[in-house]
């Protein structure tokens, strides 16, 4: 779904050499190349690169002086590559106006949150000096501007950059231009740079009900460096960050499918209503023959769905069946490519090497054969117990659909109360057993006493606030709202079940084949690599 986000940033002095390296995957940062999708420099013609110009920024620039300036903006999906750099240059010239000296790439890599969905931005950085079509050389150009003698000092620096009305102004023209391209290319999505309680505020005006039901949550925020760093070595702080993102997350993607599904079920009202009225109108000229007409072809609809259904089972029982079939193919082709290349230099070298040297040979190449096939063996075994892992998970999650439900309609609190009662009574066991048993001094046990009943009182709190959830969410509207949840959760998890069973049995088949080829090969070292392993 198409995001909006757009900030500005400066670097000051030093920074703006190794700032260039970075938006352009070089040098320090040479291992982020392969995110480097797009560049574009405009850049003075004393210059041979765009490391030059920036580092001669760093050099000239007065002490604690600002080097550059940065516009980052995230690049919509919806849009191909080709697209986004139209879009991208399109915002560069509106924002711009051909008045600086700038560099801009695009990086697009996996999000750090989801597999399979592109975080694709780009990096605008710019010289605050504009332009005023006097040509400078590198000594003049980063001087301090002379009003009287403009052609003796540099380039004038435009302090609006500094302003908030001008960060306000460039992100409605990011809103604007990136909702014009949406539109271009036919999609539905929509961007907007206010806050969701003002766009809630806006749609409640229009009288669009549901979009403002979906806009009711929490912003997602998050430092992206948590999501990267390991588990282990997050704080408490940072863990619970890192759920509340995971879970207004969870809760932002759900409501964007409820609400695409409410459109669609409203759409299809007004559309039965329609057709209602014309069915009634024919009805009455036709003496009630065409709502004969409409039965039967209601009736041959209900046979269609039936015979698409039945074949469908038959596709995708086929499909899966020739997926493996295809996936064992491609394994066996591969073992006899590398059987007749090993019998082919073997048959090359015969004559010439002596006994000794095509000894060597021989198991060398024996050995780079067997390193391959466990590579794949032990690749195998990782998907099948990564595989096993997440249908072990999911009989779980299918039981906790209601629990998964009510904590997204209440954006978290009902787990909150969960983990609290929880906590609770594990507390509570500690301190009856500890009370019971006398285990302690007097005053120990005073404290005891009185932890157990506060706990007590603080329960019976908590269990009334989780049966009004309960209650709040028992009625026909909320309840209707719930099952759709349920079933939208129910609908991933069986998909992702399907899944990971197919690939399941297709590493399992590929594990079994590749461990007799093994040890065939070498019963002993396979023995000793399975044992590493």
């Amino acid at each position: 779904m198409a995001n909006y986000h757009l900030n500005i940033s400066y670097g000051r002095v030093g920074k703006g050499g190794p700032h260039i390296d970075y938006i352009l995957g070089q040098n320090k940062y040479a291992n982020k190349e392969t995110e480097i999708k797009y560049t574009n420099h405009n850049l003075p013609n004393w210059c041979k690169s765009p490391k030059e110009f920036w580092v001669a920024a760093d050099d000239n620039e007065r002490i604690n002086g600002t080097v550059y300036k940065e516009v980052r903006i995230s690049l919509p999906n919806e849009l191909s590559h080709e697209k986004n750099i139209e879009l991208l240059n399109d915002f560069i010239d509106t924002i711009l106006e051909g008045k600086y000296h700038y560099s801009v790439s695009i990086h697009s890599k996996e999000s750090s949150y989801k597999k399979d969905i592109l975080n694709t931005h780009a990096h605008i950085m710019f010289s605050p000096r504009e332009l005023d079509g006097i040509e400078r050389n590198k000594d003049i150009f980063f001087k301090r501007s002379n009003a009287k003698s403009p052609e003796r000092g540099g380039c004038k620096k435009n302090t609006s950059w500094n302003n908030v009305e001008k960060l306000l102004e460039i992100r409605k023209l990011w809103e604007d231009i990136q909702n014009k391209y949406l539109e271009n290319e036919k999609s539905n999505e929509r961007v907007s740079c206010e806050t969701l309680e003002k766009q809630r505020a806006i749609a409640l005006e229009k009288g669009d009900y549901l979009l403002a039901e979906s806009l009711d949550r929490n912003p997602i925020h998050i430092n992206g460096a948590l999501l990267k760093k390991p588990e282990e070595k997050l704080s408490e702080d940072h863990k619970h960050k890192l759920e509340s993102f995971k879970l207004n997350r969870e809760i932002k993607e759900l409501k964007d499918e409820i609400l695409k599904l409410e459109r669609l079920e409203a759409e299809k009202s007004l559309k039965k209503d329609a057709i209602k009225e014309i069915n009634l109108e024919l009805n009455s000229f036709s003496d009630s023959k065409y709502q004969d007409i409409l039965d039967t072809h209601e009736k041959l609809e209900g046979i269609n769905v039936q015979i698409l259904k039945v074949e469908h089972e038959l596709l995708s029982s086929f499909n899966m069946e020739k997926n493996r079939l295809d996936s064992l193919n491609l394994l066996l082709k591969n073992l006899n490519n590398d059987k007749l290349n090993l019998e082919k230099y073997l048959d090359q070298f015969e004559e010439t090497i002596q006994e000794n040297e095509f000894k060597v040979y021989a198991e060398e190449k024996l050995k780079n054969s067997f390193n391959t096939m466990f590579n794949i063996f032990n690749q195998s075994n990782y998907e099948i117990k990564k595989a096993e892992k997440i249908l072990k998970n999911i009989p779980r999650q299918l039981e906790n659909l209601e629990t998964t439900s009510l904590n997204i309609l209440t954006k978290g609190e009902y787990s909150k109360l969960k983990r609290e009662l929880d906590s609770n009574e594990s507390n509570l066991i500690t301190y009856k057993t500890s009370y019971n048993y006398r285990d302690g001094s007097e005053k120990e046990l005073n404290f005891f006493k009185k932890e157990i009943e506060r706990l007590n009182e603080s329960n019976k709190v908590i269990l009334s606030q989780i049966e009004k959830i309960k209650s709040d969410y028992s009625t026909p509207e909320m309840k209707n709202k719930k099952i759709r949840i349920e079933k939208s959760i129910e609908s991933k998890l069986l998909k992702e079940k399907e899944l990971q069973e197919s690939i399941l049995l297709d590493r399992q088949i590929t594990a079994l084949t590749l461990r007799k080829k093994l040890v065939k090969v070498d019963d002993n070292v396979f023995e000793c690599y399975s044992i590493q392993s």
